[in-house]
């Protein structure tokens, strides 16, 4: 399952596909700009949380009036990490806000109703279940993976960014006017912090460090810690946009 859902998704989702939608990103961005600056001061986090939603709702075509609905289920569920079970029924409500909306944007796309512009991911996916791609409830699943993966990951890395030049106003200064500065910057705080980690289900006993690690134990790996490894970065703890790289980041 995994690798035929892989083999749909993959196309869809290369660098070439980044870049055709950085356009829709943009507009997004601007749009945020134009509705927030006027307040003169706001909590950065709560303003760029917005941005991964907005792009991925003009991905699929679907209104940025369920933004503030999708932003409120998408903080709820980025707290289950917490593994309290007291969690459990605001999750669960969370989450049946996420499946009702994403069946609703796959009823309406089969209505007829479509963006002035836009949507084409959704178009996309809805012809892999028409071939017998997928099922209906991948579909469903999907789109709800999609929100809630590049939800916290945008909007924690991007507040990491804005901390990192909050700290240093000389670089901060220099990204307003060198846009090819600011992509620097973006890479050196992907290598310094990173908000990912990757989980892998273990297949087998292992032992590490005199630790058994039991088949079928669930393990994550911090991408953090990879950036500050000092065989693969030279004076890892410093922050510094004009390094050389010679390894690239894992994010």
């Amino acid at each position: 399952d995994h690798k035929r859902l892989r083999r749909i998704l993959q196309p869809l989702f290369t660098p070439k596909q980044a870049k055709m939608n950085r356009e829709r990103m943009r507009e997004v961005m601007s749009g945020l700009l134009d509705q927030w600056a006027p307040k003169g001061a706001f909590d950065f986090e709560e303003f760029i949380s917005n941005f991964p939603i907005g792009v991925v709702c003009a991905m699929i075509g679907a209104p940025a009036g369920e933004i503030p609905r999708l932003r409120s289920s998408l903080e709820t569920l980025g707290l289950q990490f917490s593994m309290d079970l007291q969690m459990l029924p605001a999750l669960q409500e969370a989450t049946m806000v996420l499946d009702e909306f994403a069946q609703q944007v796959v009823a309406d796309r089969r209505a007829g109703k479509r963006p002035e512009k836009g949507g084409e991911l959704l178009d996309a996916l809805l012809e892999a279940v028409g071939e017998g791609g997928m099922s209906e409830r991948e579909l469903y699943d999907l789109l709800i993976f999609l929100f809630a993966a590049g939800y916290d990951t945008s909007k924690n890395m991007m507040t990491w960014i804005m901390r990192d030049m909050l700290d240093r106003p000389d670089y901060y200064r220099r990204c307003a006017e060198d846009p090819s500065f600011s992509e620097r910057i973006v890479e050196e705080s992907f290598r310094y912090h990173s908000v990912a980690n990757i989980p892998r289900t273990t297949t087998a006993d292992i032992v590490y460090r005199d630790v058994l690690v039991p088949a079928g134990t669930m393990l994550f790996f911090p991408v953090s810690m990879s950036g500050r490894d000092p065989s693969a970065f030279p004076d890892p703890d410093a922050y510094d946009p004009e390094r050389t790289h010679l390894n690239r980041h894992l994010g």
